[in-house]
Parts: C-alpha cells; sequence; structure tokens
C-alpha cells in the first residue's frame, strides 16, 4: 500500500522489513550523513507536542544526541527538546561532524502519528512497546522515518530546509530553584488566567521563599514556597528579585508542566529565565491521556548531557527547556 499526505511528507507502508530493500541488491549501503533507531516512539509525541510554539523547528544532531528547538516569532521564547543518545538502541553520525537542518514541526507530529496509526492497524494488541523508530539523514532535503514492529514497517519522509539563525543563550545564574512538578502544576490550576503577566519573586533574607502571583481585575492570587519546604531540592538565591513575564509568553511553559518530575528554574542578572523540565519517558505514555483532561483545567486559551537534578542513570529521560524574556515593570 501506497498512500501520499500532505506534500511535505509521503507515507509507505510494506508488509515485511525485507520488502523495502530489494533482495540480492549487490550496490553499496547508502552512507548516511545520520542514522539512529529509538523506541518509546509515542512517549516522544507529546514532548515534541510541549515545544511546539512556531510552524518550523530547528534539529541539531550532535555527538551527544539530538536537540529540538522552536523559538517564537518576536524571539521572546524560545523552546528545546534534548533527546540525549544514550536513548537510541542505535546512533551513528557520520565522521562526528554535527548536522543542522529545519523542519515543518506539524509534518513531523502528523508523520509519527500516521506511522504509529498505521503500525496500530496491523496490531492485534495495539501495543507499541516493541515499536522501533529509525532516522535516517541522507540529503540535505529530506529526512527519513521507518516505524519497525515486528516483521512489518511503514515509512516516510519529511522535506527540510535550510535551517535559520537561532539565538544561542550562555547563561549566568544569579538565582535558582529546583522543585517539584507538581507545585506550578497546582499554581496553574488556580491562578487567573486573566492576568497579563505572571509575577516571580526570589528572595534571601532570614526565611528565603520562591513566589508566584497573578493579578487582575479579580483580585491577586500567590503562591508561595519556603526554601527548606519539602517540595524544594535546591534554592540558591544571590540576587533578590521581583520580575514579571508576559502571560501571553508563559502559557507556553505549561505544555511540559504534566510530564515532568522535577522543575529547575534559573535566572540570570537580566532576569531572563531559563525553566528546565526532567522527563521520565515511562511517565508520559501513562499521563498522556490524565494530561488531556488537566490540560484544560490549567491553562485555557545548554547541552544534551546537562543534567537539572539527580536520578537514576537506567531511567530513560529527556530534558525539555523553555528561555522566556522579562518584560520592564
Amino acid at each position: 500500500m501506497n498512500t501520499t499526505g500532505r506534500d511535505s511528507f509521503s507515507l509507505t507502508q510494506n508488509d515485511t522489513i525485507s520488502s523495502i530493500n530489494s533482495v540480492g541488491n549487490t550496490s553499496r549501503p547508502k552512507q548516511y550523513m545520520f542514522s539512529g533507531e529509538i523506541g518509546n516512539v509515542q512517549s516522544l509525541i507529546p514532548i515534541l507536542n510541549s515545544i511546539c510554539i512556531k510552524q518550523k523547528a530547528v534539529l541539531l544532531i550532535t555527538e551527544k544526541g539530538l536537540k529540538i528547538t522552536c523559538e517564537e516569532d518576536s524571539r521572546a521564547v524560545q523552546a528545546n527538546a534534548f533527546i540525549d543518545r544514550n536513548i537510541f538502541y542505535k546512533y551513528n553520525l557520520n565522521n562526528n561532524i554535527p548536522q543542522s537542518l529545519c523542519f515543518k514541526m506539524s509534518d513531523l507530529l502528523a508523520t509519527l502519528s500516521a506511522l504509529l496509526s498505521s503500525s496500530n492497524n496491523e496490531q492485534v494488541s495495539g501495543s507499541h512497546s516493541s515499536s522501533r523508530l529509525q532516522i535516517k539523514y541522507e540529503t540535505a532535503d529530506r529526512l527519513k522515518l521507518q516505524l519497525i514492529n515486528g516483521s512489518r514497517s511503514a515509512m516516510a519522509y519529511i522535506h527540510t530546509y535550510h535551517p535559520p539563525k537561532l539565538i544561542v543563550f550562555s547563561m549566568s545564574f544569579v538565582n535558582k530553584i529546583i522543585l517539584d512538578a507538581s507545585v506550578l502544576i497546582d499554581f496553574w490550576r488556580s491562578s487567573d488566567k486573566l492576568s497579563r503577566y505572571l509575577h516571580i519573586k526570589m528572595g534571601n533574607d532570614e526565611e528565603p521563599f520562591f513566589e508566584l502571583a497573578t493579578e487582575s481585575s479579580r483580585g491577586q492570587f500567590v503562591t508561595k514556597v519556603a526554601a527548606h519546604s519539602s517540595h524544594v531540592e535546591h534554592y540558591e538565591c544571590t540576587v533578590p528579585v521581583s520580575c514579571r513575564y508576559e502571560m501571553s509568553m508563559m502559557h507556553f511553559t505549561v505544555r511540559p508542566l504534566l510530564f515532568a518530575t522535577k522543575i529547575s528554574i534559573l535566572m540570570d542578572s537580566s532576569n531572563l529565565m531559563q525553566i528546565q523540565y526532567l522527563i521520565r519517558l515511562d511517565n508520559v505514555k501513562n499521563k498522556t491521556r490524565q494530561s488531556d483532561r488537566n490540560n484544560r483545567n490549567l491553562f485555557i486559551d545548554s547541552s544534551t548531557s546537562q543534567q537539572v537534578v539527580s536520578i537514576s542513570q537506567e531511567v530513560q529521560k529527556c530534558i525539555v527547556e523553555y528561555y522566556i524574556y522579562s518584560t520592564v515593570e
């Protein structure tokens, strides 16, 4: 069966893996600039969705792993997802030369969903636990994706483009807090969605604290967390701060919250804020259905090896990261 969807990608399905390549082909194997094989495909889709703040994304492939970046048009917000090479079953970067390419995020998400749907139609159990995704970058104008499940496979191509220049952040932070994701989840569920700004305070007096607040004609809503709270793993406040961020920008940062176990928030001297989410892939699949429901209540209308909190090395994980500029009060 061969079906073609949008102009940006095409999907083919084969009865067996061996049927993709002709039997007895004596030609040389293709040399890819990058090839990799990864599991947990279903878990990756919500993570990619959580950084989809613009139509086009940039993929950077390095010897440490993959970095997918979306940057908002005003460049006031940048979202990144880091997928460490250790998550891959196979990872081969030709001559360890970094590769950078641009693609439409909607095409990638639609393609992955189509591949999973195609695979699911051929399974009795409907489980993707044994599915593996092969990613191959051969030419500068397309990316090949092939989902393999047992003796069956489905394949698609995504058009790629020359990547635009992105802001490269290099933070020298003055304030930092690592805390449970549940603190921010509870805040967003109760905060005032009509507020124009999110106000953040950090103090280093006798009782250091971290504070989130919204304010509108309905009044003020404040969540204050003591530095010694059981929800706080690390607290470091060099410079007391009181700043605000556009709520229209902050609502992007809600998306990865429900999949995260820990959150790291850093600020530099200009109040540029970096939010990192540590996400366990084994948690994503279990929380996807729940998050679809909870999201309505939440908000209605560095390097890939960096680790923000300590967690078992045996657990497959990735990091989602947001950079957001503050607004002048």
